[in-house]
Parts: structure tokens; sequence; C-alpha cells
């Protein structure tokens, strides 16, 4: 009978490792694990910082290193300890979004190379190989066969993409492949950023990052739900936290969906085949009904030709000062007057049959039933921002109907 195989928990109980990581996401969620399965792990963020806690004579069973970090690399961290601590016997787990050759000079360096996304099954089998000190090094290679890009993909399935990530170079990748499928996209930094750029014009996907500076993607996407609740675009995470309560975070939030970091390319082109591609927003949304308005002017107007002009004309001049007391009043903190404007400009704009521009008041209007105390507020002015950019387009719906009934 064959032998039944050894756990491998017993033989991780206690052990101390260091986790080299400049992804803090990356770290946690490495030390979670690693918790679980009973070991202790100190997790820092640069090649420099694990040399200093060797250099302070702190002690590990074994050493993860990430293989992309700025400055030092994970293969020049494992060259750096080998060359300063010659006599330290460390065991090093390689992990990587770029793969593993046979041919890579170095390899010697590692005890096992692992590919990102990792299973815990194949990080217990490493770490357990690592620390028995099995001679023979341990790999776990990707798919060899390169993946498939269609470049053409972005010309038969349009869509308008927003890309929130606050990482440099995750935002270069993820442009990168977007680029191959054929797709440009809008970048933003931040959940306010975000929020502003949406208040500029509208989008299908928004690939959003879920921790992110000033304003979280969990956060921004529920600002989204509430500025914009029945024309927002689709709301996907980039997490790198495959655990189950922090999907369940994002989908509570009021995210349609998730991928995981780094981005596998089948994943990403699946998210993109179920968007579907909403009207352009003339289309969807016109800035001015115009058949309701000519009704409108119609009937109560009568037969009077001047009438058209001199409502357009009245109409322009009072959004001009009501979108100046917006402005004035929110950098004031004046709540009072700023819900007044936005009540007055929302019954003027539904009277003209400018129904987005109307709704774009009413929400900030609602929005200020429980205005802040003593600070401004950013979600304030982010509304403040998208009744500018749709009262522009209002006046420019409405430019080419002033003067048409003038007597040459």
């Amino acid at each position: 009978p064959h032998p039944l195989p050894i756990t491998p928990a017993p033989l991780l109980q206690g052990r101390h490792l260091l986790v080299v990581d400049d992804n803090a996401t990356n770290r946690k969620i490495l030390q979670l694990q690693l918790e679980s399965w009973g070991m202790s792990a100190v997790a820092v963020e640069s090649g420099a910082a694990a040399l200093a806690r060797l250099a302070q004579g702190d002690r590990y069973d074994l050493a993860i290193l990430d293989m992309q970090m700025p400055e030092m690399d994970g293969v020049g961290l494992a060259q750096a300890i080998g060359q300063r601590f010659p006599n330290l016997a460390l065991p090093l787990v390689m992990l990587t979004s770029l793969g593993w050759s046979q041919a890579t000079p170095d390899s010697s360096l590692f005890a096992a190379c692992l590919t990102k996304p990792v299973k815990q099954s194949q990080l217990m089998d490493a770490l357990t190989s690592a620390l028995v000190g099995q001679s023979q090094v341990v790999r776990v290679a990707p798919r060899t066969a390169l993946p498939t890009f269609d470049a053409q993909m972005g010309q038969h399935h349009p869509l308008r993409l927003l890309l929130a990530e606050d990482n440099g170079v995750n935002q270069k990748v993820a442009l990168q492949i977007l680029q191959r499928l054929g797709y440009r996209a809008d970048v933003a930094a931040n959940g306010l950023e975000v929020l502003a750029a949406l208040a500029q014009q509208p989008y299908d996907l928004i690939l959003m990052d879920v921790q992110m500076p000033e304003m979280d993607g969990l956060e921004a996407t529920r600002q989204i739900h509430r500025i914009w609740p029945t024309t927002r675009p689709r709301i996907v995470a980039m997490t790198a936290n495959a655990m189950q309560g922090d999907r369940e975070a994002c989908l509570q939030s009021g995210m349609d969906d998730y991928i995981s970091k780094p981005i596998r390319l089948d994943e990403l082109v699946q998210i993109l085949q179920e968007t579907c591609p909403e009207p352009s927003p003339a289309e969807a949304d016109p800035a001015v009904d115009l058949t309701a308005l000519h009704q409108f002017i119609a009937t109560i107007g009568g037969a009077d030709p001047a009438f058209q002009d001199e409502l357009i004309h009245s109409y322009l001049a009072s959004t001009q000062q009501l979108l100046n007391d917006l402005t004035t009043s929110y950098h004031q903190q004046d709540w009072v007057t700023l819900k007044r404007a936005a009540h007055t400009l929302k019954s003027s704009s539904a009277t003209i049959s400018a129904h987005s521009l109307a709704d774009r008041c009413r929400t900030l209007e609602a929005s200020l039933k429980d205005p802040p105390l003593g600070s401004s507020s950013p979600e304030l002015w982010t509304q403040v921002e998208a009744i500018q950019a749709a009262a522009a387009q209002v006046q420019t719906s409405l430019a080419p109907l002033l003067g048409v009934h003038e007597v040459k």
C-alpha cells in the first residue's frame, strides 16, 4: 500500500517567516494566510527593510520575496542576502507574476518560485519542501502558451472605460492590456477623481481598485449609487484580496463584479464582454427635450414669435447667476443658499425640458437635507461640478434656437 501523504501543517507550526512585498494588500493576505497555518510572519515593504531586519540579528526560518519591487527586485534582494550574510541558511521562495524560466540566471538562489495568483495548496507545498530541505527545486510554472489578444475587440465591442487605480505600475499594466485589446481608458487615482470624471462624462465600465487614498473604491461606489441612481456605469472591483469577506464587501457596496489582481487576460475579457455599451449621451439623455420645449412654447407663447427668444434668454441669464450662487455658497459653506439655488435651477430647468440638469439639481437639493457642519464636503462639490457640466450642455442645445424668429 502507498504511504499516506505527510500533512504539512505540523511542519509549519511555530515557524518564523519574513515576507517582502511592496504591495500592502499582498503583504496582509500572506500574513493572514501564514498565521492561519500556525506560523508567524514579519512583513516589510522593500528589500532595504528586509536587509535591515536581518542586519539587526532577526532570525527567520524562511523568506518569501516578491519579484517585482521598485529599487531592489526579488532577485536583487536574494543576491544581496547571499553577499551580506554568507553564513545565513535562509531558504527563499519567490513570488512572481512574470513566470519562471528554467534558464533564468540565479535560479539556484530560490527553493521555490510560484506564479501569482498562488493557490493555497501550492504555497503550502512550496513552504513545506523548502523547510525540510528538499533538494529538488519546486517550481509552479504558468501555462507556456502566450495569451491571445484580440486587437479588434475595442472596435466591434466599443466601451467607455474609466480605470480607478492609484498604483502607477498597476495603472501601466492595466492600460497596456486594454490597449492590446483595442481600448483606451481614462484614469483616476482615487474615489474623488472617479466622481469628478463621472460628473464630466458618462462611462460604460469602471475598473475600481478597492484600496485608494482620500476615498477608497467602496465609498466611491456608494457615492455613485447615490448621485447617479439610474444612469450609473457598471462597476467592477479590482482586488488582490481573494478572501471571501472582502469580495462580499465589494458587492455590498454596490459593485457589480470583481476580478483579481494581478489582472488575468481571460478574466478581463469576460468582464468587457459582459458589459453592454450604453447609447451615446445624446441618444440616451438629451440635454434638452426639444420636442417638448417647442410644444410648451407653442402652447404658452401662442403666435408671439418673440416669446421663444425671451424665454431662452431669461433662462440662460438666470442659470448663469444660479451657477455663480452654487459655487460661491459652496465655498462659503452657506448650505441654505446652496440648497435654494439648486431648488430654483431645478424648477426652471424642468420648465424648459432640461430634465437631466433638473435631476442633478434635485439630487443636490436632497443631499442638503442634512448638510455638513463646519467643513466642506467633496461629494457636494462633485455634484456642483456635475450641474455645471450639464448646464453647459443645455446652453449648447439652446444656442441654435436663439434669434431664429428675428426679422431680417
